[in-house]
């Protein structure tokens, strides 16, 4: 089957459209894909995924009845738009009377759209923007846009009409944001990202020897990781995709490096289906994890089964429609059951332990773009344990807090611990502990670019607001010798 390798070919290719980080193409002459050539512009339709890919360089021109778009026998069809990186400008007419389109993918080139360039088109449910958001209001407000992809800091005005949109995401990081905002003139807004964030700073391609296409790209991120991926297409004798291999290198701000490499094989099944297999190794060619998915025959995901290499965790997911709507996983000592919502999103997961013992954790994201897992149990007093943990997109945690509350809600114990990250490497990490009484214990540890503790404050507050506090900073040499501390004491 060709659906997902064709897929999979427009995933692999992302280079090709300058500042997109999701979309990539390969131009095949063979078919499905039918292409016209319109003098400036190009116009690649796959008719296995109904996707209309447009490139070329400036404003596309005007079409109407008299003139009409050259692709214009697969109106009715066309689901997808991708628009390359060159194209500047969408005229009127551009994609108009589209009724089955859904999805529109932008790039950072694209600087105008006419108002009239979509007309018609009123099933757009997904709309991937990383350059200019002025003018978007239009298919905003003629469509029910359910998803938009935005840049850090970017404002889409719309009317106060279409509240639909469910879903957020920064075109950047790809963090999901699932309480979008309006100001008081309508105007839509992407929160600031400023928590973890990752900018391309350079991309180059490579022809191999035996053929195949190595897209390597480096990456800055906000915690002064640099982040190289290094992908490499595998084909075979008739030039068909059958799988990559990606190999990530993360290089903090000290030179400390972590390689993870994956492998993906790609199988077509005798009743049409098609079958990849992911294989996760670490740096020295252990395997960490593997997964296999199958596709049905219009490339979308049936069922998938991930597992760890040691053997203590199996998940297996089931799919409708393309998005996951139920999953278990048999781990060591526990077996527990996935649910996820509408738009494929896991919520929860419910555990039952092999003692009788069951939690809960619930799934969300937060304003920042980060995850948020919380964790409910009962402790063996029959208290209820509640743990909030909060992460980073690089998996870094930002927050972890656990209360411990009596049948009738009260608070016996709380603890917390936050982390917070900064791009010269340095790190300020907080604990605290708050009894039943209403005492506080803390300590605010401030780490140095090399992991070195250069300040820590302990305090101690007792129910009654008395309070103690206690400095301690330290100094070091050019060899990392400790040179001098100087401790201070305060109360209050």
């Amino acid at each position: 089957m060709k659906t997902v390798k064709k897929l999979l070919a427009l995933f692999l290719a992302v280079c090709l459209i300058g500042g997109l980080a999701a979309v990539h193409i390969i131009a095949s002459a063979e078919e499905p894909f039918i292409s016209f050539d319109n003098g400036r512009f190009e116009y690649m339709y796959d008719r296995q995924s109904a996707t209309l890919i447009v490139r070329g360089e400036g404003k596309l021109p005007a079409f109407d009845e008299a003139h009409p778009v050259p692709w214009a026998a697969y109106r009715n069809t066309v689901r997808r738009l991708i628009v390359v990186s060159g194209v500047t400008g969408l005229s009127e007419g551009a994609f108009a009377d589209c009724p089955k389109l859904k999805s529109v993918v932008f790039p950072t080139s694209l600087d105008y759209i006419d108002t009239k360039a979509f007309t018609g088109s009123n099933a757009i449910e997904t709309i991937e923007c990383p350059g200019n958001m002025d003018d978007l209001k239009a298919i905003i407000d003629e469509n029910q846009v359910r998803e938009l992809m935005l840049s850090e800091g970017k404002t889409v005005e719309t009317t106060s009409v279409n509240r639909e949109v469910t879903r957020l995401v920064n075109a950047n990081t790809r963090r999901t944001i699932w309480q979008p905002t309006y100001d008081d003139t309508d105007a839509y807004i992407a929160p600031n990202y400023a928590i973890y964030s990752r900018t391309v700073t350079e991309t180059k391609t490579t022809e191999n020897k035996d053929g195949t296409t190595t897209v390597t790209t480096t990456e800055k991120d906000s915690d002064g990781n640099t982040i190289t991926t290094a992908t490499t297409t595998k084909v075979d004798a008739e030039g068909e995709v059958v799988g990559y291999t990606e190999t990530v290198e993360v290089k903090d701000s000290q030179g400390n490096t972590s390689v993870q490499t994956t492998d993906v094989t790609i199988t077509e099944n005798a009743d049409g289906t098609t079958t990849v297999m992911e294989r996760v190794k670490d740096e020295k060619g252990n395997l960490i994890s593997s997964s296999a998915t199958v596709y049905d025959k219009d490339g979308l995901p049936t069922l998938t089964v991930d597992a760890k290499a040691d053997g203590t965790e199996k998940t297996t997911t089931h799919y409708e429609n393309g998005l996951p709507v139920s999953g278990e996983t048999e781990g060591a000592g526990y077996t527990a059951k996935n649910t996820y919502d509408a738009a494929g999103n896991l919520v929860k997961t419910d555990r039952t332990y092999a003692d009788g013992s069951t939690d809960t954790t619930t799934y969300a994201v937060d304003v920042n773009g980060n995850d948020v897992a919380t964790t409910t149990s009962k402790d063996e007093d029959g208290n209820t344990v509640t743990q909030r943990t909060t992460t980073n997109e690089a998996g870094r945690v930002l927050s972890d807090a656990t209360t411990v509350a009596d049948k009738d809600g009260k608070i016996l114990e709380s603890s917390s611990l936050t982390s917070t990250k900064y791009p010269d490497g340095s790190e300020v990490i907080s604990n605290s502990t708050v009894d039943e009484k209403g005492s506080v214990n803390g300590r605010t540890e401030t780490l140095n670019a090399k992991g070195q503790t250069t300040q820590i404050v302990d305090s101690y507050r007792d129910s009654n607001s008395s309070w103690t506090s206690t400095t301690t900073n330290t100094a070091f040499d050019e060899n990392d010798r400790p040179q001098a501390k100087l401790d201070r004491d305060l109360y209050g």
